[in-house]
């Protein structure tokens, strides 16, 4: 990737306009992406670097919940096959000048960082292996209650900035957010 035009950035992928649609569990397809592109030095040598991680809810690998790293079924492989693959479509979709040079070099799931991590529900780390396993996840069960941080989406500081922008997404119709963000950019209108 290092001949292709690569500048370092936290990028946040969006799947839908109905911000709501992020919390469901239920739903089907894809969810919020976080990208963070960096320079790194590799045995001297400058590489440019992609760190993916989408949003996941362990329901969706539950039915793989009795298998072990090296140990997994067939389902469980296409599973992560497919969502290597779409993972990998979007960023191509993001970046079409890196369609031939993109290079997957690892990828995990819940289940991965469940069974090196030995946490419950898979998450990587932060709050769920602190605070007696609990999701904060996003939306409180409790009337306009929200949570936004580490953790409430994904974990860390791109889990609490993510958390951020869509619990102001949420909260904020449309066209105040896209001011809200234009300005926060740099933009001339409040």
């Amino acid at each position: 990737m290092a001949s292709q035009p690569f500048s370092p950035a936290l990028i946040t992928l969006l799947p839908q306009d109905d911000i709501r649609e992020v919390f469901d569990t239920s739903r089907s397809g894809d969810f919020p992406l976080v990208m963070i592109k960096s320079h790194e030095v590799v045995k001297g040598e400058v590489v440019n670097l992609i760190n993916a991680f989408e949003m996941s809810h362990y329901e969706h690998v539950e039915k793989w919940a009795d298998s072990t790293v090296g140990k997994r079924v067939s389902g469980y492989d296409a599973y992560k096959k497919d969502k290597i693959s779409r993972i990998k479509d979007r960023i191509v979709r993001q970046f079409p000048e890196y369609e031939n040079s993109l290079q997957l070099l690892d990828a995990a799931s819940m289940l991965t960082f469940r069974d090196y991590l030995n946490t419950p529900f898979g998450c990587a780390y932060g709050i769920k292996q602190k605070m007696g396993q609990f999701n904060l996840f996003g939306r409180l069960p409790f009337r306009n209650l929200y949570c936004a941080g580490q953790s409430a989406l994904l974990p860390g500081i791109m889990g609490s900035m993510m958390s951020s922008f869509v619990l102001c997404r949420l909260l904020l119709d449309r066209q105040e957010y896209a001011r809200f963000i234009e300005y926060s950019l740099g933009g001339r209108d409040k």
